[in-house]
Order: structure tokens, then sequence, then C-alpha cells
């Protein structure tokens, strides 16, 4: 996606740009023919042992997150949140006026920001960073509001971060101070060895009162051996993750939307929110050691599905191809919500309604870990669907009943064409005066049943004419409902 995007950028070299346009047309389409597909990580390739300077430099590197200026001088102030709010919108007035005129900042200031020293080569990792972080819409703007966000959410991401070392730093000095127990206990040990000294006796004597404290404390002690290693060596989760845990015999969990958020981690337990009440607890590590823990932090580019009813007409007229094609249009349009359109496939098929179950999948920008713009993204992409298969003719609606009553005219002979919602289409009713009721001796028009057994046929169905005009609707209205 985003090679595609810098190759855009830069496709003057090309001695045709129709044709590179064309050329990039269908190698896009190609890629969404084969499907979408992420590269493995390769563990070989990262490196495993730090040097004496990349410690230094890291450190280095934590002593500017401390400052009062993190992002630099020329951003502003960004100590706390509202500094970071303010000195951003500052910066977007500035970028404003690099293009007079307009509403919106254009990204061309990216291959500003990503020259190299020499002034004149781009820096294409930096110019994808930019791109990644501040992320423009179909039109390559970015508004006042979305670049504020780009920034505020990296801030938030720079505290987590430099909270996280800290309390990995406390973590590693409460492992430090067992081992260093442990590692004192075996030096005394060879100590009295060397001064003659057996100790051995002693722990011998102390041995049966060691096993039945190990009969007491067993499972306690075995629960908290296990959290201890959840914490230091798998750490399926940092502060500010929001996670959700399950038992993993079960093949479908809930999902998110029961979830906690990480406040502090130590080596027996941790303390978690709610995410729905703010609600606060502390879970032991040992009893969570065994579970099955979603991590929505670490669960990028979030897959959203849902189901949609179709008429049977979505499948006639290329309605399908349609529909999939202006699916993946709305993708393109809103690129700082979802990164592509995924699949569009019928799963329910149901002849007697009339109906077909279509599940539709799109991907996030975002990791789980935004789950209220994840749902607030797809919620304004069903409403989207919705007003636009409707607009198409597709969209399903329950179909009238078997037997009906038509007091605005007459069904037509032979009555449903092809599909029986549209039994009510105005061009299958001839046209009728209404009925008159309540008054006088008029009666009103004869109604006409419609039923399965009659094959789309139409029966008018006589009323006893001794009856008035009220007695005649209200035999009608039982008539209708099967009375």
């Amino acid at each position: 996606d985003d090679e595609s995007e810098s190759s855009s950028q830069h496709n003057d070299a090309d001695p045709d740009p129709a044709r590179f346009s064309t050329s990039q047309n269908s190698r896009r389409v190609l890629i969404n023919l084969l499907g979408y597909w992420e590269e493995p990580v390769n563990r070989a390739d990262k490196s495993w042992n730090a040097s004496i300077s990349d410690i230094l430099r890291f450190r280095r590197a934590l002593t500017f997150m401390d400052d009062a200026f993190p992002f630099g001088e020329a951003f502003g102030p960004a100590g706390t949140r509202e500094q970071v709010v303010a000195s951003a919108t500052a910066v977007y007035r500035r970028l404003l006026k690099l293009t007079p005129g307009n509403e919106k900042v254009s990204c061309e200031f990216y291959d500003m920001l990503a020259l190299e020293d020499d002034g004149e080569t781009v820096n294409n990792s930096k110019w994808k960073a930019l791109r990644k972080l501040f992320r423009p819409d179909a039109n390559n703007e970015i508004s006042l509001l979305n670049f504020v966000q780009s920034c505020d959410s990296m801030y938030k991401k720079l505290r987590y971060f430099r909270a996280n070392v800290g309390n990995a730093s406390v973590i590693d000095h409460a492992l430090e101070s067992i081992v260093d127990g442990a590692f004192s206990f075996a030096v005394m040990l060879v100590l009295l060895s060397v001064m003659r000294v057996n100790p051995w006796p002693l722990l011998v004597s102390l041995s049966t009162l060691l096993v039945s404290i190990s009969f007491a404390v067993g499972s306690s002690a075995s629960k908290w051996f296990e959290g201890m290693l959840l914490v230091a060596a798998r750490r399926p989760f940092d502060l500010g993750d929001r996670i959700y845990m399950t038992d993993p015999s079960l093949i479908i969990s809930d999902g998110l939307w029961y979830c906690w958020f990480v406040e502090d981690i130590n080596l027996f337990h941790t303390t978690v929110r709610y995410a729905g009440t703010n609600e606060v607890a502390t879970i032991n590590n040992g009893s969570v050691a065994n579970m099955r823990i979603i991590n929505g932090a670490r669960s990028p580019n979030a897959m959203v599905w849902f189901q949609f009813p179709y008429r049977a007409n979505l499948m006639e007229d290329g309605n399908l191809e349609k529909v999939k094609e202006a699916l993946e249009g709305y993708a393109r349009d809103n690129p700082r919500n979802w990164h592509s359109f995924s699949y569009f496939r019928v799963d329910e098929v149901h002849p007697h309604l009339e109906k077909l179950v279509v599940t539709i999948g799109m991907q996030h920008r975002s990791s789980w870990q935004d789950l209220v713009t994840i749902l607030e993204a797809k919620a304004a992409c069903m409403c989207w669907l919705m007003e636009y298969s409707r607009q198409l003719g597709v969209m399903y609606d329950e179909l009238p009943k078997r037997d009906l009553l038509y007091y605005a005219g007459s069904l037509k002979e032979g009555g449903v064409r092809k599909h029986r919602f549209q039994l009510h289409d105005p061009s299958n009713i001839t046209k009728a005066k209404p009925p008159i009721l309540g008054g006088g001796g008029g009666g009103a028009i004869p109604p006409l049943t419609y039923s399965e057994s009659q094959s789309d046929s139409v029966v008018e169905k006589p009323l006893d004419s001794s009856l008035s005009a009220d007695a005649k609707f209200l035999e009608q209205l039982k008539h209708s409902q099967g009375r």
C-alpha cells in the first residue's frame, strides 16, 4: 500500500504518465484478485546482541522523552497533552501558509520533511513513516482535527513506552533480588564447605519441616512461579494495553467488547480496569497464566466483518460486481480508516424467502486497541452500504404475506412475474375507486386474495351482499387476519 503510494508520488521519471497510471491500476486489480497477504517476520534478521553503543543511545533517547520538547523545538512544548494540542495547532497553521487559500494542508510537506542532509534526496523510510503517521484523505490533504489526532496518538505512544520502560526496570529489579538471594545462599554453602563446616545435617533436620510446608503451600507456590514466568518471560501485555482473557479451550470468544486496560504490572499481580464501567480489579498472575490472552495493541490492521441481507436479484444484471466495486471505492475514499476491502461472499441462501445473506469483510488501519474508532468506522460503512443497496434496488425487505387483501385496486391477471417482493409493485395493481366505508348502502370493492397454492393467480372472494358496508369491512379484516 505504501509502496504504491510512494511510486505514485514520484511518477515523473516515467516517459508516459498515462501508461504508468494504467500499469498501476492493473497491478492493483491483480493484487485485489490474489487477496491480501503479509510477509512473514524472519527472526533471524533481527539482532539479539545489543552493543554498549546501542545501550547508550537508548538511554539518551529516554532522556529526550523526559524533556519538555520531545518532538523538537520547532514543534514546540509537548510536556503535557494540552501542550501537544496547542503546539500541533500552531504547526498546522504554519503549514497552512504554504498553500494560501486552502482550508486543509496538502501532504506535499512529506517530501520537505523527508529530505536528506544534501537537500535533494528523499529518504523513503522517513517518507513512509510520515505518511503512516499523518494519513491523508482521498485528496492527499489532512484536516486540522486529523493532524492533531495524529500528534496526540504519537504522544500517547511515547508516554506509554516511557512508562513501560520504567515498569520493566522495576520488574527486573525484583527478579534481580530473587536471583541475588539464591546466589547468596549457594555462596554461603560453598563457604561453609571451605571452612570444613558440614551444613547438610542441619538441612536434613529441616527437611521434615520443609516437606510439610511444601504440601501446605505447594499449589500456591506453583501458581506464584507460573505468574512470575508469565511476567518475566512471556510478557503478553504492557501498560495501557487493551486485553481480553478467555478459556483457551473455547473456539470462539466474545472478542474485545468485554475487555480490560492494564493499569499496573508486577511479579505477583496485575491491576486492570474494565473498559465498560471503569471498575478496577487486581488479578493474580498465576490465575491468568493458563488463559488465552488477546492483546488488542498487538493485533494490528483489525479485520472487521458484518452480514447484510439482500434480495435474490443481487445475482442479476451485474449487481454483485457493482456492490463489490462500490465497497472498494469506499475504502479508497476513506484511507484514514480503511486499509482495504477484503471480501464479499454469499454465506446463506433462503430460496423460499428470496433472501441472500452476504458477509462483508473490511480491513481497518488501526489495531484493536482503538476499538471505539473501529466500531464508529464500521457503523459508518454499514449505513453507507445500506443506502447504496437501497438505491441499487437489492436491499432486502420483508416479503408480503401469501394471503393479501387489496382495497386500493385489483391485482392484474398473472400477478407476480419474477420475484415475490414485486407483488406490491404499482405495475401489478389495476386502478380502481377507493372503498366506501361507513356510509349508506354503497359496498366496498371486493377484496382479492392471493395464496401460495394459487400460483400467483387472482381469485375474487365475494362477500355476503346483505351486510352493510361497515360489516363488510369487518369481515374483510377478519379474512386478512386469518380468523
